[in-house]
């Protein structure tokens, strides 16, 4: 009963958190269209600039959304969209890396004490990374963190038994919709995540995935070609004209590094870097997909840094929220240690 109450008062807290975020972004998305109430018609029309222009995955659907779908005779802002989008993709994602750590080996054997420390602190970091989403907030970063949770949760087997040849052709099949619909979003998250589980499996780095290795190798590796596809399509053929501008593309050419931007993109990264140490130095990354994300996270920070302003840290939030689960069993981990002694 202790148990089921502490999962209950977990979930309720994330989920009347991220209500409550996903309220001060509306707030911005309100505030922006009524300066410029055309902000992402850019998008739609294809007349916007590049990278925003081969991302449409969110804005164009959620412009069909708000002329077609309507409520009490009235059809939806589409600040209202970008809401409702943002509260799926983050509740999602906050309950699905939940559930991921609640069925970890760690987890289940730990005594009431640890499990609530387990909880609380999950809680906590979501608490402290998502709320980095409104620096710089962007209509498509909360989507993108519930796909790559959703990625997370294929990957990770429930059960120590083998998947059955129908659930491995169903994983497949739902991890390459997922990876489909994240290349017209951010395909560089959909690249990052296939070649960290590509090299995941083939190191060993990540012993038990959902899928064999032979299978997984080749899912990631024919995704990632697919995703590369669909970024050449939109890069080449669908939207051609679109351009930088002004923009640098390599932004760490024209980094500066001043302290505080340096010491921004430290403190949001560092419960990532401290799981990452402990990850290399026990030799240790989890039992399920962890160690694959891992790698994913970090290809994707030298990504953020090598093309994206360092400061933006909101970029790297996918990643850093889909490894928590990990930091907290390395945390629940180190807990155990020092109660040992």
């Amino acid at each position: 009963m202790d148990s089921q109450r502490m999962r209950r008062i977990t979930r309720w807290l994330l989920v009347m958190f991220l209500v409550g975020i996903c309220g001060r972004g509306y707030g911005l998305y309100n505030q922006t269209l009524k300066a410029v109430p055309d902000a992402w018609g850019d998008v739609v029309r294809g007349t916007a600039s590049a990278p925003e222009q081969y991302r449409v995955g969110v804005v164009v659907p959620a412009y069909w959304i708000a002329q077609h779908v309507a409520w009490h005779g009235h059809t939806l802002r589409l600040s209202v969209v970008f809401w409702l989008f943002d509260v799926l993709g983050s509740c999602l994602a906050a309950l699905l890396l939940y559930q991921l750590l609640l069925q970890t080996k760690v987890f289940r054997r730990a005594g009431r004490a640890s499990q609530w420390f387990g909880s609380a602190a999950f809680a906590a970091l979501t608490f402290y990374l998502v709320d980095w989403v409104i620096w710089y907030q962007r209509v498509a970063t909360l989507p993108v963190v519930g796909i790559v949770a959703m990625m997370l949760w294929l990957w990770t087997p429930r059960r120590d038994a083998e998947a059955s040849a129908l659930e491995q052709a169903a994983i497949v099949f739902g991890f390459f919709l997922l990876a489909t619909a994240q290349s017209f979003i951010r395909a560089d998250v959909a690249l990052m995540v296939c070649m960290g589980v590509f090299a995941a499996s083939a190191s060993g780095v990540s012993p038990r995935l959902s899928l064999r290795r032979g299978v997984a190798m080749a899912t990631a590796a024919a995704t990632g070609l697919m995703v590369a596809a669909v970024q050449v399509y939109l890069v080449k053929f669908r939207y051609p004209q679109a351009t930088y501008g002004d923009v640098p593309v390599f932004m760490l050419l024209h980094e500066h590094f001043p302290l505080a931007v340096v010491a921004t993109a430290l403190i949001f990264v560092s419960p990532f870097l401290w799981t990452l140490f402990r990850a290399v130095r026990l030799r240790y990354a989890g039992e399920g997909a962890g160690g694959a994300f891992l790698i994913a996270g970090v290809g994707y920070a030298c990504l953020w840094l090598i093309f994206g302003r360092m400061d933006e840290v909101r970029i790297f939030l996918p990643m850093a929220l889909a490894i928590t689960p990990l930091t907290v069993e390395m945390a629940m981990l180190e807990l155990e240690k020092q109660a040992d002694r």
